[in-house]
């Protein structure tokens, strides 16, 4: 930038805040937080370069004429605020008169250090601009932007986003230093190509101020640099953010302070960069972004807790700890509303453990209902009886105690002594062992233990007992064993012969008895054997179920088999001995196969079968089975063998022979067959005797010639053989059609088809049908042929359609056309139609006509079309509607009544309308009555109440005389509680025309107020006072406690807020309070038209890229130029307002809801995200729950009720 004052798109290290959220994992490289780098430092003008990734919230912007053909230009510099948010100056996108009509595209570059080269973490997105509502282009007055980005770049080493200062941090104070960086010059006309870095002091606002020319303005400005010259942020480096470090959540933080914006020269000695300060636009940013400009303030700590994030603005979040030993009491996380207040913090609650009960046989100390963190108890057990665990715990931060309840476990009774032993030890307590011994002759002889377990012994007391008697020895056996003492055993065996019934041994028991009876000896006995296959016991007298000790069975052979060994068995002490007799059955040997048969079955031993079968074309002569007998001989007979099969005589053709002629034919016989002469054979020529005694085939067919078919006349046959099969083709002569087949065959003796005859053919007709014409093309018609007629659209067919051509000639006469006729459409009610006549046909047309001063609705003229309907419906006459008239004390300001004409009223000033301004004939009638002019003057509402107590405020109240008593003829009355500027608010909660307001004082305390002023509020947080002939008009009030003083506003005013302010008391001396009681008069505002103090929704901010946003306010003012707006509510004390200019379009809508014949697909409207309008368009109409679906032009989509909708339209002014 030249000497002049420009904005000196300068380079900087750019801002961001906004939400940080961390990295949920411990061992994640953390890339969302703002403020941080991994890259330690490195000046502008004259600067040192940058390494990469030092200042990653540095982007590059660059710009192209959209109506040119050329590569994108590097302009300014900017600073991520996060992912899709970009912050830089205001000037750099402020178009000069010279660029009025150019049309720039903007794109930036983030992770960038060449500016001229593909760097790896360079990430390229288009941008949409938000320059400041505010800027102003000739003093660089809020020379702030935000760039928004078409979608969000990735968060890594090189690409982070800068922290923004809170908004009442003052980060920017003279003596501090300042880094900024940017691709700006680095001498003055050389532009750099990496990213340099350079420090600056900021100086105080005396040098700003002295060493520049120009105006500096320090609310929103600071300068810094050295003043020496060299080192100096130059053209390129606009916008870029002046960024410091801060110690924010315990970590070092770069946050922006400030945007470069302008400068005299670049580097020279004695001057300064200026740049515009970030912590006033902190609200305008964060709204832009988030939707709303508020900040909630920090919340501060809560009780035995701590607050942990330093975010404060709307819909950050921030989370409370409890200090050890409490506990949190509701969520965990308290968010920023919109309306400027945190959700509700939770509270510390002092950790409580449970009580742990009370120690059975034991006491606690101390005693109480309720134990808190660090609490202690401590316990002891009843005499003689054990603790088990600690004998104190404490209670511990997470709710839990130090340790378990302890337990006191009860002592043992006196277990005694047993008879003939001692005991060795006397005490009884829980874990004591008492030991007994048994004396001399008497058992256990060692050392027995009982062990006392919480009152019980953990077994029986032990006893010492003596040895059993002799258990004698079994007759015919033996025992072993001659020791009879405690737990030994003696065992039994019996001679052999004989067998032991009883156990093995038994033992001697503690009861000196023995564990069972001693055993007998019983003598062996062998079952009934089991004979050997094949056998059985050769004697009655030996089949018994049981055998003697050494007693002997013989065994047979069953019939059929014969004996091979020895067939004797003896009785022995172990069982049955082995038998060596074998049983094997007889052999009859090989009975043969029979030729041309097969044999099933290869064993030939007693009572086996053999089967035979024989070959296809073979039947069995003979036994089928064979069975070998006991004798060793097969059963039948006769040899069995196989003969041929035998087929019936297939017989012999009609008019044919066959060979050989035999009697009989047997499997594999051939028969040959032939026919006579002139006959055809169609069949078999030969068949075969098969397997199963049917034939191949079948006997064939002799089939015989046809006679002779004939010649048709005007025509030819082109074959001469008539014999069975043969084809005869035909044709007809030039000219000649042939009627039948063309060809024929013979079949037997007949023919297929009858011989075809020939027919002459027809010309085509060379004259055709008015309106019509035929179908085809053919120049002729074969015989029997048709001709389709046809005729053109609106004309019908008369007479017959198709016409057939016989031999020559046409059968029918030709058809006619003739046009369609339509429905008389009937006669137009008030008016006539032209011309008017009984018939009409295909194009006739009918004119309409109104009688005078009625409306034609519809067409005025209708066709008859080829369909048989009319082009259109007969039109309506509709009728004028009567002379509504003019209103007493009004005016009317229309004279037409014609159907659809609009008459529009107004009253004398002083007079309010009652009913619509505006009426509309239709046909006949008016849509509303005629209003009427009545008086503005009616009671708004405090006597009766209508207006609510919370509405009426107060300067001050002196105790039981409220504001909300202040109403007219009330019991009470409101008395201020100081005599120091006094007043009463009265709120109506919409814009009311006030007229004139009556007073009264106060009967209780017999004050009064004798004279007051008047102030009103229409919007914002602002008042005026009242004022007559140019001056303020002081009100005569009261002169006692109770009459009614009337006064009247020369000059109505329209307000939602009304103030009295006492300026005399009566009743007292002094400073006394004023106390009164009142009515406000006045009237309400024309709800279908627009004037001072209508409701509106109004454009607040342009931007034709995202669509534009309105909000809800209130017009102030109206001028030739402009309309002065201002917001609905006070914003906190701060009255915003905006003057929209007068041929903008549509700057405001009324804010009426519309109606639902008004909203169709497509109708452009206004829809509220959050307090915020913007503009969109209806998507889809009335859903089941009545609401409408609105795109916005951000393409955003959501579902609203017509309540919500406002219509973009025109707004009507009232007159």
């Amino acid at each position: 930038m030249a000497s002049d004052k420009v904005g000196m798109e300068n380079l900087v290290t750019f801002l961001l805040t906004a939400l940080c959220f961390f990295c949920q994992t411990s061992n994640c490289q953390d890339y969302s937080s703002c403020g941080l780098r991994s890259v330690r430092r490195g000046k502008i003008f004259g600067g040192l370069q940058s390494r990469p990734g030092m200042w990653p919230w540095q982007v590059a912007i660059f710009r192209k004429n959209s109506d040119e053909d050329q590569k994108p230009q590097f302009f300014c510099g900017g600073a991520l605020i996060n992912s899709r948010w970009v912050l830089s100056a205001a000037h750099c996108f402020h178009k000069r008169q010279n660029e009025k009509y150019v049309h720039y595209r903007y794109t930036i570059k983030a992770g960038d250090h060449k500016i001229y080269s593909k760097d790896p973490y360079e990430q390229e997105r288009d941008a949409r601009i938000h320059n400041h509502p505010n800027f102003i282009p000739s003093t660089f007055e809020n020379d702030v932007a935000l760039v928004e980005l078409d979608k969000g770049v990735k968060m890594g080493p090189n690409v982070r986003s800068i922290c923004l200062p809170k908004a009442n941090e003052n980060l920017s104070s003279p003596g501090e230093i300042v880094s900024v960086a940017g691709w700006g010059y680095t001498t003055k006309g050389s532009h750099s190509s990496v990213l340099l870095h350079s420090a600056f002091e900021i100086q105080n606002n005396k040098n700003c101020k002295d060493t520049t020319t120009y105006e500096f303005n320090k609310t929103v400005m600071f300068c810094a640099g050295h003043g020496k010259g060299g080192n100096d942020t130059c053209k390129g480096d606009s916008g870029g953010s002046t960024v410091r470090e801060v110690l924010r959540d315990g970590r070092r933080r770069w946050v922006t302070v400030g945007l470069v914006s302008w400068g005299e020269g670049c580097g020279i000695k004695g001057k300064y960069g200026y740049y515009t300060r970030v912590e006033p636009f902190v609200d305008w940013i964060q709204k832009k972004i988030n939707g709303s400009i508020l900040s909630c303030g920090d919340p501060g700590n809560i009780p035995n807790g701590r607050i942990n994030g330093t975010d404060f603005l709307v819909g950050f979040t921030v989370k409370y700890k409890c200090n050890e030993g409490y506990r949190l009491r509701g969520r965990s996380k308290s968010r920023c509303k919109r309306n400027g207040k945190w959700t509700k913090a939770p509270t510390c609650q002092k950790v409580e453990c449970n009580d742990p009960g009370s120690l059975r046989h034991g006491v606690r100390r101390p005693r109480k209902k309720k134990y808190y963190y660090k609490d202690k108890i401590r316990f002891r057990c009843k005499t003689n009886y054990t603790i088990i665990g600690r004998s104190a715990m404490a209670c511990r931060s997470n709710g839990m105690w130090s340790g378990f309840k302890p337990a006191c476990l009860a002592p043992c009774k006196d277990p005694g002594i047993p008879k003939g032993g001692v005991r060795l030890d006397h005490s009884f307590k829980h874990a004591q062992t008492v030991r007994f011994l048994c004396k001399k002759r008497n058992q256990p002889p060692s050392v027995s233990y009982l062990t006392c377990n919480n009152g019980r012994w953990n077994q029986n007391i032990p006893r010492c007992i003596a040895d059993c008697d002799d258990p004698g020895t079994p007759i015919n056996g033996q025992r072993q064993g001659t020791d009879f003492i405690l737990k030994k055993r003696v065992y039994f065996t019996c001679d052999q012969g004989y067998m032991r019934v009883g156990p093995k041994y038994i033992q001697c028991q503690s009861n000196r008895r023995w564990s069972d009876k001693a055993p007998i000896c019983e003598p062996l006995s062998c079952f009934r054997p089991i004979p050997p296959q094949n056998a059985y016991i050769y004697s009655r007298r030996q089949q018994k179920e049981k055998y003697g000790f050494n007693e002997v069975v013989m065994f047979y052979c069953n019939k059929g088999h014969f004996a091979s060994g020895s067939p004797f068995v003896r009785c022995l002490a172990n069982g049955w001995s082995k038998t060596t007799l074998r049983c094997p059955p007889k052999n009859c040997g090989d009975p043969g196969t029979p030729t041309n048969g097969r044999r099933q079955g290869n064993v030939f031993t007693f009572n086996n079968k053999v089967n035979f079968t024989c070959l296809d074309g073979y039947e069995l002569e003979g036994p089928v089975e064979r069975v070998c007998q006991e004798n060793g001989t097969w059963s039948g007979t006769t040899t069995t063998t196989c003969e041929r099969v035998e087929c019936k005589d297939p017989g012999t053709p009609r008019n044919g022979i066959r060979r050989p002629e035999n009697n009989k034919y047997v499997y594999e016989d051939r028969i040959d067959f032939m026919c006579n002469t002139s006959h055809y054979l169609r069949g078999n020529t030969s068949i075969i005797c098969q397997s199963d005694r049917t034939w191949t085939g079948t006997v064939p067919v002799c089939l015989a010639p046809c006679r002779d078919p004939g010649i048709p006349i005007g025509g030819h046959r082109y074959q001469h053989s008539f014999l069975h099969n043969s084809i005869v083709r035909f044709s007809c002569n030039s000219g000649w059609t042939m009627d039948g087949s063309h060809t024929i065959r013979c079949t037997d003796g007949r023919w297929d088809h009858d011989s075809p005859t020939c027919n002459k053919a027809c010309l085509r007709p060379n004259k055709y049908p008015v309106n019509g014409g035929i179908r085809g093309s053919y120049i002729s018609y074969r015989h029997k042929y048709s001709i389709s007629y046809y005729c053109y659209r609106g004309y019908n067919l008369v007479g017959r359609g198709n016409v057939r051509c016989l031999n020559g000639t046409w059968e029918n006469k030709q058809p006619t056309c003739r046009p369609v006729e339509c429905r008389d459409p009937g006669k137009l009610v008030n008016g006539g139609r032209y011309p008017d006549q009984n018939k009409y046909v295909f194009k006739n047309s009918i004119r309409f006509q109104c009688k005078t001063n009625y409306t034609l609705r519809g067409v005025p003229a209708i066709t008859c079309q080829h369909d048989k309907r009319w082009s259109g419906n007969v039109p309506r006459c509709l009728a004028p509607c009567r002379d509504p008239g003019i209103p007493k004390n009004g005016h009317r300001l229309d004279h037409s009544f014609l159907h659809n004409a609009r008459v529009r009223f107004s009253c004398r000033r002083g007079w309010n309308i009652e009913g619509s301004q505006t009426i509309t004939c239709n046909n006949g009638n008016w849509d509303h009555t005629t209003p009427e002019c009545m008086e503005c003057g009616s009671a708004l509402g405090m006597e009766d109440r209508k207006i609510p107590d919370g509405n009426i405020r107060a300067s001050s109240t002196r105790y039981r005389y409220h504001a909300k008593d202040g109403r007219l003829n009330d019991r009470y009355a409101w008395c201020s509680g100081t005599a120091r500027n006094p007043y009463l608010q009265i709120d109506f909660g919409k814009p009311y025309r006030i007229t004139g307001l009556a007073t009264q004082g106060s009967t209780y305390n017999n004050k009064w107020v004798e004279n007051y002023t008047v102030t009103s509020n229409l919007a914002g947080s602002s008042f005026n006072i009242y004022r007559e002939d140019g001056l303020d008009k002081i009100f005569i009030g009261n002169r006692d406690k109770g009459s009614v003083v009337k006064n009247k506003l020369r000059n109505p005013v329209i307000a939602r807020r009304l103030r009295i302010l006492p300026q005399k008391q009566g009743g007292f001396s002094g400073l006394s309070p004023a106390c009164m009681r009142v009515e406000i008069y006045g009237c309400d505002l024309p709800s279908d038209c627009i004037q001072i103090g209508s409701r509106i929704v109004a454009k607040w901010y342009s931007n034709p890229i995202d669509g534009y946003q309105y909000l809800k306010a209130y017009l102030t003012s109206i001028s030739i130029r402009y309309w002065r707006v201002e917001w609905e509510d006070e914003n906190h004390g701060r009255p915003r307002y905006k003057y929209l200019l007068t041929y903008e379009d549509l700057p405001f809508v009324q804010d009426v809801p519309p109606k639902h014949e008004e909203l169709q697909v497509g109708t452009r409207v206004l829809a509220p995200w959050g307090y915020t309008y913007y503009t969109g368009t209806i998507k889809t109409v009335r859903d089941r729950y009545n609401r409408y679906r609105v795109r916005a032009d951000d393409d955003d989509e959501k579902d609203f009720t017509i309540d919500q909708i406002r219509v973009l339209k025109a707004p009507t002014f009232c007159n």
